[in-house]
């Protein structure tokens, strides 16, 4: 176990572990442990480089998730995603993307916060993009619900409809047994 660890450590942090379509279990494994591994931007930079072809499903959750953990919990290094990303601008937009639907709102309202009221004073393009991304799923025409926000509509045990927070399920996937 030791030896698969160190052998996924530094694959990951050589460049080795550059996933071409990430088609086999063994690289999404290798992928899901490197998002683990990811402290800050120059992780997020060197998964994008190296991984980003294992970023779909489940994998692109944990992406998402640790994009917005860094923006809104450890805001104090968006300086070091600003240089990152002045430099490379598909990455940019790929971090942009991971602001998303399938995290939680109240994350979503502090980068709102951060970008609006923490924006280094050379770093006003970048935090306005933040804070767009950042609003765009808390709109209430938004397209995509998230988990946080879902509501189920569901059988009780009488057969009669009870309504939970969010998003309606369609009846007819709806099944009551007795």
């Amino acid at each position: 176990m030791k030896i698969k660890s160190a052998l996924i450590a530094m694959m990951f942090l050589s460049g080795v572990a550059h996933a071409a379509g990430c088609e086999t279990v063994e690289e999404m494994d290798v992928a899901d442990a490197a998002i683990s591994k990811i402290h800050d931007w120059t992780d997020v930079h060197s998964f994008y480089s190296h991984l980003r072809e294992c970023d779909d499903g489940s994998i692109s959750e944990g992406i998402s998730a640790t994009v917005v953990s860094l923006l809104a919990h450890q805001w104090r290094t968006s300086g070091q995603l600003e240089k990152i990303a002045d430099k490379d601008k598909t990455f940019e937009t790929w971090v942009l993307n991971h602001i998303d639907t399938t995290v939680d709102n109240r994350d979503l309202e502090i980068i709102v916060k951060n970008a609006t009221g923490k924006c280094p004073e050379d770093g006003g393009k970048l935090c306005e993009k933040i804070e767009g991304a950042a609003n765009q799923p808390l709109q209430p025409d938004s397209c995509t619900a998230h988990a946080g926000s879902m509501a189920i509509r569901m059988l009780d045990a009488a057969g009669t409809y009870a309504i939970s927070e969010g998003i309606e399920t369609a009846p007819s996937v709806l099944t009551h047994t007795s």
